[in-house]
C-alpha cells in the first residue's frame, strides 16, 4: 500500500490532522434544534400563544413539587391524567392506574422529598401536548438523615379540560456517580 516509510508517515500525519476536530461538538445537534423550532411554529399555527403555554408547562413542575410538600398522596396523584403512567425513581413497579400512582406517593412522601430542577428543556408538541425533561435533585429524609438523590426526568403533559395533566412521568437515578 505505501512504498516508503516517508509516504506512510506523511499519510498518517495528514489523516491524524484531518480526523481530529478543532472545536468541541455542539451540546445539542442542529437537527434537534430545528425540530423544536418546527414544533413551536406548529403550536403557533394552532392559534395559541406558544410562549405562554411553554411557561405554563414549565410551571407544572412547581405545582407538582408543591403537591409533594403537602405530604398528601391524593393531591400529587390528582396531577396525573386518569390514564397516566409513572415510571418512578425509587420503585421497580410501573404505575398505570390512579390507585397505583397514589400508592407510590404514599410511600415516597414518607421521605419528605423536595425537588429542584438542575437543568431542563420544555417542548410544546401541539397545543395540547408538551414534554418537560431534564435533571432534578431531591432532598430526602432517609431514616432521619438528610440525603440527596439526583435523577433524570421526563414529564409528558396533555391538556385535558383546559388543565395540563401528566400522562407519562419517567424518573431514573443517574447511572454514574454525581459529584457532591
Amino acid at each position: 500500500m505505501f512504498s516508503t516509510a516517508t509516504q506512510m508517515s506523511a499519510m498518517s500525519s495528514t489523516y491524524t490532522k484531518s480526523a481530529l476536530p478543532l472545536k468541541a461538538a455542539p451540546v445539542r445537534p442542529q437537527r434537534t434544534v430545528q425540530r423544536v423550532q418546527i414544533l413551536a411554529r406548529s403550536a403557533v399555527s394552532d392559534k395559541i400563544d406558544a410562549a405562554a403555554e411553554l411557561a405554563k408547562v414549565r410551571g407544572q413542575f412547581d405545582r407538582w413539587n408543591a403537591a409533594l410538600q403537602t405530604r398528601d398522596p391524593k393531591k400529587v396523584a390528582a396531577l396525573y391524567a386518569p390514564d397516566g403512567v409513572l415510571l418512578p425513581t425509587v420503585s421497580n413497579k410501573v404505575r398505570t392506574t390512579p390507585e397505583e400512582i397514589e400508592n407510590y406517593f404514599t410511600q415516597f412522601l414518607q421521605l419528605q422529598p423536595f425537588g429542584t430542577i438542575n437543568e431542563s428543556d420544555v417542548r410544546l408538541l401541539t397545543s395540547e401536548t408538551a414534554i418537560h425533561s431534564g435533571v432534578y435533585t431531591f432532598q430526602l429524609n432517609k431514616n432521619g438523615f438528610p440525603a440527596k438523590v439526583q435523577a433524570r426526568f421526563s414529564f409528558t403533559y396533555k391538556k385535558i379540560d383546559g388543565q395540563w395533566l401528566i400522562i407519562d412521568h419517567h424518573s431514573s437515578g443517574m447511572p454514574e456517580p454525581v459529584a457532591a
